[in-house]
Formats: C-alpha cells, structure tokens, sequence
C-alpha cells in the first residue's frame, strides 16, 4: 500500500505531526549545530528544514519517491534520499544525530529500523523522536466503518499498515538493540481544528482506510468519530491523542 500519495495536501494539513515534532526538539534542548543529522521518514521535509535551520546538516530519508521530490524542491538546504528505514546499510556516514518523528508506527519491521538507525550513529550520538500508539476515538471509528455492509467485501483486501506499540514496547526494542542512556515517557496531547472540514483533510492526510475505501469512508469514519467522542454539536473538533516520546543514546 502506498501512503500519502498527495505531498503537497499532507504538507498543508500536517499541523499536529510538526507540531509534535516541534514540542520534541524544543524539550530536547540538544544542540544542532554543525551536526550531521538523519531524518528517518522525512515526509514533506518541513521539519528537516527546521532542524537545518538550527545548524544542522541534514540528510532525509523516505520511502515515497513523490515525497522526496516534493522536499527536494521545497527545501534545498537539505539532502532527501529515497530510501526504507528497514534497510539504513546504504548510509555509510556515521551522524551525530538521528531522528524519526511520524514514522516508526508505519514501519513493519520496527526493530530492524532500529538496529539500523543505532548502527550509523556516532558512538555518543543521539536518536530521537516519537510514535503514536492506539488512540481509542480514531481507530475505532475505522473499525465500526470497517464491518458495514458497503465496506465488508472490500475490507477483506485491506491490511490496515499502522502498527500500534506500547511505551513499554518500544522501550523494550530501544534496549535490545544496544541502546542504554534511554529516556521515554507518554502524554496526553489534543489538537483543536476550527472546523470539521480541517479536520478531515487532515486525517484524509494520512488514514490508510482513505485510499482503499474512497471518499465516501471518511464520510462515514468522521460521524461515528464525532459520535464516540461527543462532539456530534460542535463546531470546532478537539482531537485527543497520546504520543510516546523518546530521547536515547
């Protein structure tokens, strides 16, 4: 399955993942400068040139061909290169400084990605970012959607590509391929989005469930959702999530 086949509507409706990005390197208070830096899952670069922009020499990676020659053009003070977070031995430079936000829950193979990313950091080099675990509201308004009539047929052909891990989880990974100094904790986060058409472009942005079942699934995800959160009145839309951080090195 290909995700976000559209760069420029996932840069555009892209606030709560930079956003979370943003939160990060602030608490983070390391120092870019003039470090070499891997993007792991840069997307549609906008915070690769954040962290470019604060002295570092960035290189991102992704998989989506469109996504890197979106970045390319928008963001030529980094360097974006197609590439798997399942298979970083094509990166013979060694970084001070790895990142990985929005990325790792899309990963299939989620340690090798990490056996990777701690392979080509310097030895006191630093990985940081973050990963989604399941929130409650979003994915099961997919899974009500997922068993009406319309969608059945079509339901059996599509293998959600999201994978869901535990805090505990992905401490558990980050110490088994060698990670020691490893510093993760979990929060409670919420996005507000004024009206309920931004909210559904962004999470047309990137729900798997969009491209398999068409429009008309976003229709249906969105009033359920609004539904089991009980905001079928509101005008705005308050989405509540929680986000797993990490710093490690």
């Amino acid at each position: 399955m290909t995700l976000f086949r559209d760069p420029a509507h996932y840069s555009e409706n892209s606030i709560v993942q930079k956003s979370e990005a943003n939160y990060l390197i602030d608490k983070s208070g390391i120092d870019f400068a003039s470090k070499r830096l891997l993007d792991v899952g840069s997307g549609d670069g906008k915070v690769s040139d954040l962290m470019s922009n604060m002295g570092a020499e960035v290189t991102g990676i992704d998989i989506s061909e469109s996504m890197i020659n979106f970045s390319t053009k928008k963001y030529p003070s980094c360097h974006f290169v197609q590439g798997d977070a399942q298979d970083l031995s094509k990166h013979q430079n060694s970084y001070h400084i790895v990142t990985s936000f929005n990325c790792l829950h899309w990963v299939s193979e989620i340690e090798k990605a990490l056996y990777g990313i701690k392979a080509i950091l310097e030895k006191d080099g630093i990985f940081l970012g973050l990963i989604y675990p399941r929130s409650v509201g979003l994915w099961d308004a997919a899974d009500w959607c997922e068993a009406l009539p319309e969608y059945r047929v079509s339901s059996k052909s599509f293998v959600n590509p999201y994978c869901f891990h535990t805090k505990l989880d992905i401490e558990m990974m980050l110490t088994r391929v060698g990670f020691t100094n490893i510093k993760i904790w979990e929060e409670e986060r919420q996005a507000v989005f004024q009206t309920k058409e931004d909210f559904k472009e962004y999470v047309m942005g990137w729900l798997p469930h969009y491209h398999h079942y068409g429009q008309n699934f976003i229709k249906h995800w969105f009033n359920k959702y609004i539904e089991l959160t009980n905001q079928i009145t509101q005008t705005e839309i308050i989405m509540a999530y929680k986000t797993i951080f990490f710093i490690t090195s």
